[in-house]
């Protein structure tokens, strides 16, 4: 096991997730020269940022909003807590990284408090049901412990920590040949143009179901799963280790008439930098992370 090298990783990917340095790429530019909807004839994206979250429309997750834009899509913010007539204004519900209330990255490594309130979660359970989508992204830790409750309603075991591969350095790339990426008409796409081959990660975690799902992108066999005791403390003697390869990143379902997809790293869907360092859709193996997200954003709107 290189454990100077997972050791290198997780320093390098925490201090890219740090409050003060982590930012939208603005120098960023989806291209999409065949929007799937005429300009915002699309679906209705809603983004939650009603509970601390840590990408936000106008924030880090600014490019994923604008891909969405540029794809037809009608996106706002959702503001506020979730209840079945906010949740009606909208067609797809995406929830990135949320916090617990009036806490920080910070302050939640050491209360866990749930981001969601029990009634949220019943209303969200229901509103899937009842057909609309949900896209929940929960990142490494602390992310999520405090949407635990929410993913095992939804029939998903979020595990607490960060999913790092033992051999390779720099990002995850899932691909077909190592069987890390998995055929679905999100990744085949509706024509050959459309097809992902690759989609690069940036940590995060890895996760299991309770409910049949389709996998999207499942850990390669080298991930462990590392927990540290303390925030940012990679002592090897203070970290928790387990075997995650086969776990899953990425999944989806339909639930009822709705449908829900939830994945465990949230860099990848959008661009962001730190200091010169690009990553995400900015990054050189992430060049098929926005038809990706783009394939993704149709099946949830239940058009391919």
């Amino acid at each position: 096991m290189k454990i100077a090298l997972i050791l290198i990783a997780l320093t390098v990917f925490i201090s890219c997730n740090s409050e003060e340095v982590q930012k939208g790429d603005t120098e960023f530019i989806p291209e999409i020269n065949n929007p799937n909807f005429a300009t915002g004839a699309g679906p209705v994206v809603l983004i939650d940022e009603g509970h601390n979250n840590y990408h936000t429309m106008d924030g880090r997750y600014k490019p994923f909003a604008e891909t969405l834009r540029r794809d037809g899509y009608s996106v706002r913010p959702h503001s506020g807590a979730f209840s079945t007539a906010s949740l009606d204004e909208g067609d797809i519900l995406v929830i990135a990284n949320a916090l617990p209330p009036d806490e920080g990255e910070d302050e939640a490594w050491s209360s866990l408090s749930p981001a969601f309130t029990p009634d949220e979660i019943q209303i969200l359970v229901d509103w899937v049901r009842g057909g609309g989508s949900l896209f929940l992204v929960a990142d490494h830790m602390p992310f999520p412990a405090v949407a635990a409750d929410l993913a095992l309603a939804l029939g998903f075991e979020f595990n607490n920590g960060y999913a790092i591969d033992t051999i390779a350095s720099g990002p995850t790339v899932f691909t077909r040949k190592d069987n890390t990426l998995h055929a679905h008409l999100i990744t085949d796409g509706q024509s050959e143009e459309n097809r992902i081959s690759a989609v690069a990660s940036f940590t995060g975690q890895a996760f299991r179901a309770t409910i049949a799902v389709d996998t999207i992108l499942s850990m390669p066999s080298s991930t462990g799963n590392y927990t540290p005791e303390e925030e940012e403390e990679f002592d090897r003697a203070k970290m928790t280790f387990e075997p995650v390869g086969g776990w899953l990143q990425g999944a989806v379902c339909e639930v009822g008439q709705g449908r829900l997809a939830v994945f465990g790293e949230a860099a990848m869907f959008t661009a962001q930098t730190h200091g010169t360092h690009k990553f995400g859709m900015s990054h050189p193996d992430g060049r098929q992370n926005l038809q990706f997200l783009r394939n993704l954003m149709l099946w949830l709107a239940d058009k391919n």
